[in-house]
C-alpha cells in the first residue's frame, strides 16, 4: 500500500524553515578563532536533517544542495579542515539560497531545480572541500564571488517574502499549557454538573447555592479563556533572533562595527502581534545602524568604543508589553528636525515644543532630515508607516534622544488582539465599543465650549486647548433624530487629541473581538464586532480609521484643517 506523502508537505516546509533558523543562529554565534565542536555538530545535524527529509519527498535539488554542505561540515567536525570567515559567510548565504528554493517549491512543487545562486554556492563549498586547508585559497576572487552572491540573494529577497516560523499555520504548544487547559476543562465539567444538579430540583432555598456555583463557573471560564489565549502567545525571540543576521549584513554593507544586544527574549506576545510588529522593528534597527551609529572614525574622535551598540529589549508593563529599540550613536539632531519641520510647514517658527515633541516629528509622513538617501533607510523616511502599523495594533511609539549618546524608541503593545479592555458607548440607540488604550478621558459636553471653525468642523475647548469634534452619529450616517449627544470621549490618535461625541457612557469590560468575514464590505472606522451580554452585536470602533475618514470629510485630504490646527495652537 502506497502512502500519500502530500499530506506531510506542510510539516516538511515548516520544519525546514525552523531548522534553517537554528542553522543561521548557530553560525552567527560561532567564534572563528575558538569555536565549539558542539556548534559544528549542531549545524551539521540541521543540514543532515534537511537533506534526509528532502530525499524522502524526492526534492532532489534541495537534497543535492544540502549534500555538498553536509560533506564540508563533516570534514570540519572531523578536523580535516576548519571554518573560516569566508566559509561561514558562504554557509550563511546558503541559508538564504535554501529559503528561496523552499519558498519556490512551496508555491509550486514542480519548481525543484537548481538556481544560479545555488550552483555558485555549491562551487564555492566544493572548493573548500577540495582544498582541505585553512584559508589559503581565499583571496580577492573568492571575496568578490561572495559579494556577488550576497547582492543576488538580496535582490531575490526583495522579490520573495521569505516565510518565518511565526507565519506558519501551526504553533508549537508546550505540554504545560495543554495540561493547564485540560485541568480547566475538568473544573468546568464539575461546575456544570453542580449547576445542573441544582437546577434539576431547584427551590428558592437553593438560590445562594446557585449564585456560588455560577461564581465558580465565571472564574473557571475566565481561567479557561486565559489559557486558550496563552496558546497563541509566543516568545519575542521568534522575531528578535532574525535581526542578528540582518545586523551582520548591515555591518558589511555599511563598513561599521555593530553589536546587537538582545534581552527579554522570553517575553511572550500574541502570534498576530508578533507577525505585524516584525517589519516596524526591522525598520528602526536599519535606521539605527545606517544613520544613528557613527562610523568607526567618528566614534574614535569622540572617545567612544569602536563597536557601535544596538539594544533590543522586551518586558511586561501593566497589561501589555514594552519593546525598546535603542543605540549608542549620535542621537537625533533637535535643531535639524525643528528646522526641517518649519521648512515643511509642519510647525511654525514661534511654536514652543519640548524636546520629545520635536523628536516625535520624525513620525510625520515623508519627514526626513537625511542629507543623503540610501537604499537602506533614512532616519525618518517611512517612520510614519512604522507608527501607523503600531497604532493599528492598538499600540503606541515614543522616541527619546540625547545628543552624542544615542536614541531609544519605546513601543507599547497589547498582549493580544483577541480580547480588549473596552468602553461601551451608546450612539443613536446602538451600542459601540472603543478600546480603552485609545481613550484619554470622557467628559460631559458643555455647549459653551464648542466653537464652529468651518461649516463642517467644530472644536471643543478642553483644558486651554481646542480639540476637533467628531459627531460619530453623522460619520456612520445613523438616524440623527435618535441622537442625544451628551458626552465627549477624548481619544489620542498619533499624539493628537480628538473628541468623539456620544449619547451615553455604558460599562467598561473585556470584549472578544470577532473579525468580519470577506463577505462583508469594509466600513471605514469599524474594525470588528463582538457579542454583548444581552446577545446583541456591538460594533468595535477603529478610532484611527474613524478619524481619518472624518478628516477626509473636513478637508478632502489626510491632514487636519488648518483652522483647527491654528485653534489648537
Amino acid at each position: 500500500m502506497s502512502i500519500d506523502l502530500s499530506q506531510f508537505y506542510q510539516s516538511f516546509f515548516e520544519e525546514s524553515f525552523e531548522l534553517l533558523e537554528d542553522f543561521e543562529k548557530t553560525l552567527l554565534e560561532i567564534d572563528i578563532d575558538k569555536y565549539d565542536v558542539e556548534q559544528v555538530n549542531t549545524i551539521f545535524r540541521v543540514i543532515h536533517s534537511i537533506k534526509g527529509n528532502s530525499g524522502t519527498f524526492n526534492f532532489t535539488a534541495i537534497r543535492d544542495f544540502t549534500h555538498v554542505l553536509e560533506t564540508y561540515l563533516n570534514q570540519v567536525r572531523n578536523n580535516n579542515t576548519r571554518l573560516t570567515l569566508n566559509s561561514v559567510q558562504v554557509l550563511l548565504n546558503s541559508t538564504d539560497c535554501l529559503r528561496v528554493m523552499l519558498v519556490e517549491l512551496q508555491k509550486d512543487l514542480t519548481v525543484d531545480v537548481e538556481t544560479e545562486n545555488s550552483k555558485k554556492i555549491i562551487e564555492l563549498v566544493q572548493s573548500y572541500i577540495d582544498r582541505k586547508e585553512d584559508d589559503s585559497y581565499s583571496g580577492c576572487e573568492v571575496k568578490a564571488d561572495i559579494e556577488k552572491i550576497n547582492n543576488e540573494l538580496d535582490d531575490l529577497s526583495t522579490e520573495i517574502k521569505l516565510p518565518n516560523r511565526i507565519e506558519t499555520t501551526s504553533i508549537r504548544v508546550s505540554v504545560d499549557k495543554i495540561d493547564e487547559l485540560i485541568n480547566n476543562v475538568g473544573e468546568l465539567v464539575i461546575v456544570q454538573l453542580m449547576i445542573q444538579d441544582i437546577t434539576d430540583s431547584f427551590a428558592m432555598h437553593k438560590l445562594q447555592e446557585l449564585k456560588e456555583a455560577v461564581s465558580v463557573l465565571v472564574n473557571t471560564s475566565r481561567d479557561l479563556r486565559d489559557g486558550v489565549l496563552r496558546i497563541r502567545m509566543l516568545p519575542v525571540s521568534y522575531v528578535f533572533n532574525r535581526y542578528s543576521r540582518m545586523v551582520k549584513n548591515l555591518e558589511s554593507r555599511l563598513g561599521k562595527r555593530i553589536n546587537l544586544n538582545i534581552s527579554g527574549e522570553h517575553t511572550e506576545l500574541d502570534k498576530t502581534v508578533l507577525e505585524k510588529i516584525s517589519d516596524p522593528i526591522a525598520h528602526i534597527i536599519r535606521n539605527s545602524a545606517d544613520h544613528g551609529l557613527e562610523t568607526t572614525r567618528e566614534r574614535k574622535k569622540t572617545s567612544k568604543p569602536e563597536v557601535g551598540q544596538i539594544f533590543l529589549n522586551a518586558y511586561y508593563e501593566g497589561g501589555g508589553v514594552i519593546v525598546e529599540i535603542g543605540d549608542d550613536g549620535k542621537g537625533l539632531n533637535k535643531e535639524k528636525i525643528k528646522n526641517k519641520a518649519i521648512e515643511n510647514k509642519i510647525i511654525k517658527p514661534e511654536d514652543d515644543y519640548s524636546d520629545d515633541e520635536i523628536y516625535s516629528l520624525i513620525f510625520e509622513p515623508g519627514f526626513s532630515t537625511a542629507d543623503e538617501v540610501t537604499d537602506l533607510s533614512g532616519r525618518g523616511v517611512g517612520m510614519d508607516v512604522v507608527k501607523t502599523n503600531i497604532t493599528d495594533l492598538g499600540g503606541s511609539i515614543d522616541v527619546h534622544s540625547i545628543v552624542g549618546e544615542g536614541a531609544i524608541f519605546v513601543v507599547r503593545l497589547p498582549l493580544t488582539l483577541a480580547i480588549i479592555e473596552s468602553q461601551l458607548i451608546r450612539i443613536c440607540n446602538q451600542t459601540f465599543i472603543i478600546s480603552m488604550v485609545s481613550i484619554v478621558e470622557s467628559i460631559k459636553i458643555d455647549e459653551s465650549n464648542i466653537s464652529h471653525v468651518t461649516l463642517n468642523s467644530e472644536v471643543y475647548k478642553f483644558r486651554n486647548q481646542f480639540i476637533p469634534i467628531i459627531r460619530v452619529c453623522d460619520q456612520f450616517k445613523l438616524d440623527k433624530k435618535l441622537s442625544r449627544e451628551k458626552y465627549l470621549v477624548i481619544v489620542d490618535v498619533q499624539g493628537k487629541l480628538i473628541g468623539l461625541a456620544v449619547d451615553e457612557l455604558l460599562s467598561q469590560q473585556q470584549v472578544v473581538i470577532k473579525n468580519f468575514s470577506q463577505n462583508y464590505k469594509k466600513i471605514e472606522g469599524i474594525s470588528g464586532a463582538t457579542i454583548l451580554a444581552d446577545g446583541e452585536v456591538g460594533l468595535i470602533i477603529d478610532v484611527y480609521g474613524l478619524v481619518n475618514a472624518s478628516i477626509t470629510n473636513w478637508a478632502g485630504n489626510s491632514k487636519l484643517p488648518d483652522e483647527i490646527l491654528e485653534a489648537g495652537d
